[in-house]
């Protein structure tokens, strides 16, 4: 089990006592996601998959309040800032660009032997892994060049 998945659940009970349904409500529908992909991918709730529905989650709301500030809806784009900043809360602190390039020529140098698929493997998930991509990439075509 998750760590960050224990979290979510110990803060649902406590909105629940609290009254507050909008921490509540969109902690549930994170929830409900989670068990959806493990559910139907055959998984355990791992840090991995919590990490990537929160992920999913502060995507749709970020796209939510760019919607809702293009339609002049202010009542919408509140609510969905505050769901963002409930979902945030849980969310790793993500590497800068320069941590990401130190650790991926760390990777390289430790393990140059390893093919592209396994160094991306190793990713932690703090890491954006599009960026991580690149310059692993960068990294295994100049060793080739």
């Amino acid at each position: 089990m998750s760590e960050t998945y224990d979290k979510i659940q110990a803060v649902i009970k406590t909105a629940m006592k609290e009254g507050n349904a909008l921490a509540r409500d969109t902690l549930r529908m994170v929830v409900a996601d989670i068990k959806n992909k493990t559910v139907n991918e055959g998984k355990e709730i791992t840090e991995e998959v919590v990490v990537s529905c929160l992920k999913k989650f502060a995507k749709q709301e970020e796209d939510s309040i760019a919607s809702a500030k293009a339609a002049n809806r202010s009542d919408l784009v509140e609510k969905a800032m505050q769901e963002l900043s409930i979902v945030s809360q849980f969310l790793p602190k993500m590497m800068t660009e320069r941590q990401m390039e130190d650790m991926c020529q760390d990777f390289y140098a430790n393990f140059p032997d390893k093919k592209f698929g396994d160094l991306m493997k190793m990713l932690p998930p703090n890491c954006d892994k599009k960026f991580c991509a690149k310059v692993l990439q960068g990294l295994l075509n100049s060793s080739r060049g």
